[in-house]
C-alpha cells in the first residue's frame, strides 16, 4: 500500500487557521506557566506571535513551490498573511496586556518577516517561471549541425 503525500491541497487559509490555533496555544502554555513576571508573559507571547507568523511564512513558502494556480494561490497567501499579521497583533495585545512598541522591538521583527515573505515569494515565481521558459525552450524543434 502506497501512502502520497500532497501538500498541494493545503491552501494559504488552512496555513493561518493552524497558525493561528498555534499562537493560541503557545499563548496559553505561555500564559498558563507564567512564574517570572508580568512582563515577561508579555514579551513571550509577542515572540510566540512573531515566530509562529516565520512559521507561516516558511511552510508557505514550501507549499507554494507544489502548488496548481500559482496567481491564486499567491493573492490568497498575501490576504491570508495579512490577516493572520492583524489577528495576531490584536491577540497578543489582549492576551499579554501589552503594546506592541511596549513588549519591546517587535514592530521591527513584524516588518522584517514581511519583507523575508515578500522576497521569498518573488523568489520562488521567479524560479518558477525560469523553469517554465527552460521547458519552453526544451520542448521545441532541436536545432542540429
Amino acid at each position: 500500500m502506497e501512502v502520497k503525500l500532497s501538500l498541494a491541497g493545503f491552501r494559504p487559509v488552512k496555513q493561518g487557521i493552524l497558525t493561528l490555533v498555534c499562537i493560541l496555544l503557545f499563548d496559553m502554555v505561555s500564559y498558563a506557566s507564567n512564574t517570572v513576571g508580568e512582563k515577561s508573559m508579555g514579551v513571550s507571547m509577542w515572540t510566540n506571535a512573531v515566530a509562529l507568523m516565520f512559521f507561516y511564512v516558511i511552510i508557505n513558502c514550501i507549499i507554494a513551490m507544489v502548488s496548481g494556480a500559482k496567481a491564486n494561490y499567491f493573492k490568497e497567501s498575501l490576504y491570508t498573511f495579512l490577516g493572520l499579521g492583524l489577528v495576531a497583533i490584536l491577540v497578543s495585545t489582549y492576551l499579554s496586556g501589552f503594546s506592541m512598541d511596549e513588549a519591546g522591538s517587535f514592530r521591527w521583527l513584524l516588518v522584517v518577516v514581511t519583507m523575508c515573505y515578500l522576497i521569498f515569494l518573488a523568489i520562488i515565481n521567479t524560479i518558477q517561471l525560469l523553469v517554465k521558459f527552460a521547458e519552453k525552450l526544451g520542448s521545441g524543434p532541436k536545432n542540429r549541425f
